[in-house]
């Protein structure tokens, strides 16, 4: 029943008039395969595990929503490029702490291209932290043209963060994205709003997004303490508890 498609992979499996769900084409696919989602609003977790393969919209972001509680999307080992392209993808939070964290990407041992997607990441839990895409050890990924919004809104203590994009010892080619992180209420202990968040890489090149990032504690546009390239970026940064300034506004501890 999959129809062959030049150019993507071995076989095109369309979304849902051949597979009901995003994840049940998922499940069907092989390496190298397109997995087409016609428009329309798609409620469910998904998980790609050890697989390459392309997830791309027919009519763009605009059209075409999957919305979910925690991370949204699950990638895990894939070698090769797994693509997730023209998608508005919104999470929210569905408890306290980490695990329950609202991601609408998260990918580990990976390589992924993110492309011309919408990502709205909500939480209003005090320990849970709004993050568009999030990355642990992966590598020659790019993240372009997408945009992202990270919102937690929290009252009293908290230690959770609003993050565009985090990155643990991961590498990436990050560019042409809108990022909107703000935290919302104070207590005791701070927690920052963060454009990127870039730990322990070495290669990546951040260049042509617009940032802002807003927080009544702690606020950066981009927080490095790896080694990277950024240039060309607008970033705006605005703090009640500190300045607020324009510009390339990098951060390191």
């Amino acid at each position: 029943l999959c129809l062959p498609m030049i150019g993507f992979g071995q076989n095109t499996l369309l979304v849902p008039s051949q597979y009901s769900t995003i994840q049940s084409a998922i499940n069907a696919s092989v390496n190298g395969d397109t997995i087409l989602v016609s428009d329309g609003t798609y409620n469910e977790n998904i998980t790609i595990l050890a697989k390459s393969i392309t997830i791309k919209s027919i009519n763009g972001a605009g059209n075409t929503t999957i919305n979910a509680n925690g991370t949204v999307i699950f990638i895990q080992n894939t070698t090769d490029d797994v693509t997730i392209d023209g998608f508005t993808i919104n999470s929210n939070s569905n408890g306290s702490g980490y695990a329950n964290s609202a991601k609408c990407i998260a990918a580990e041992f990976s390589q992924v291209r993110i492309i011309n997607n919408i990502l709205n990441a909500s939480s209003n839990n005090y320990q849970s932290t709004a993050v568009g895409v999030r990355l642990n050890d992966c590598d020659y990924s790019i993240i372009s043209d997408n945009s992202m919004t990270s919102l937690l809104t929290v009252n009293g203590n908290y230690s959770a963060s609003a993050w565009g994009i985090g990155m643990d010892d991961s590498d990436a080619l990050i560019s042409g994205n809108n990022i909107f992180s703000q935290v919302s209420g104070f207590g005791g202990q701070p927690a920052p709003a963060q454009g990127i968040y870039h730990w322990q890489g070495c290669n990546s090149q951040i260049f042509n997004n617009t940032i802002i990032a807003i927080c009544p504690s702690k606020a950066r546009g981009i927080h490095n303490t790896g080694q990277m390239r950024a240039y060309n970026n607008t970033i705006y940064v605005s703090s009640t508890l500190g300045s607020s300034y324009i510009g390339q506004c990098i951060s390191s501890w």
